[in-house]
């Protein structure tokens, strides 16, 4: 149990995901019980554990995009053990085949590197994007980004708060993304970005 748990690959998962590891190679008699106590007497899955529940908001769903990163949401992974100055990890992911991309950000990023992260994790291998989702967040509406993505032809695309739609989705994956990294950095107290291939692994 603890291979499909505690190591860095498996990330500490949640007892379905648990459930799901395990019977790959082996079954026994309650299973889901004792993957249920392990998980809720894990200790790392306890203090890292949060509250997934969002308030819900009005109904405003956005387009499906019709080609592969031609719409994306981003967001960030923030509060994490600061190793080597990093400490917050940028999430990209594409709105039509849900593929993310995970960007170590140092702690005190401004607009300025997230542009910067931007271009190099994303632009520089799918090209600019006609719409990005994002939260209303100052990292996303200062003059820098707007006035970027208006002379490059591309719209900043502002989501409801905790839409039901856009941001339950979203909001969730992220909760469950930052969960994972959090407790893989907490346990190997490894630098952010040698932590990412554990962590893209396990999700």
């Amino acid at each position: 149990m603890r291979e499909c748990h505690d190591v860095k690959w498996a990330g500490h998962p949640g007892a379905q995901r648990m459930q799901a590891l395990l019977e790959r190679g082996y079954y026994w008699p309650r299973m889901l019980d004792d993957i249920q106590l392990y998980v809720k007497t894990c200790l790392v899955c306890q203090q890292d554990k949060g509250d997934q529940r969002r308030p819900a908001g009005l109904l405003e769903p956005l387009p499906t995009p019709s080609r592969p990163w031609e719409s994306i949401s981003m967001d960030f992974i923030v509060g994490l053990l600061k190793v080597n100055r990093l400490g917050n990890i940028m999430v990209v992911v594409d709105k039509l085949n849900k593929y993310a991309i995970f960007i170590p950000a140092s702690v005190q990023f401004d607009v300025r590197e997230a542009a910067r992260l931007f271009f190099k994790g994303v632009v520089k291998y799918w090209g600019l994007l006609r719409t990005i989702i994002s939260d209303r967040d100052a990292r996303f509406t200062g003059m820098f980004w707007t006035e970027l993505f208006r002379l490059r032809g591309t719209e900043l695309n502002f989501s409801t708060s905790f839409h039901p739609q856009i941001d339950d989705k979203r909001r969730g994956l992220m909760h469950y993304w930052s969960y994972i990294c959090g407790t893989i950095l907490t346990v190997t107290r490894e630098e952010t970005t040698a932590s990412l291939g554990s962590f893209t692994v396990s999700i």
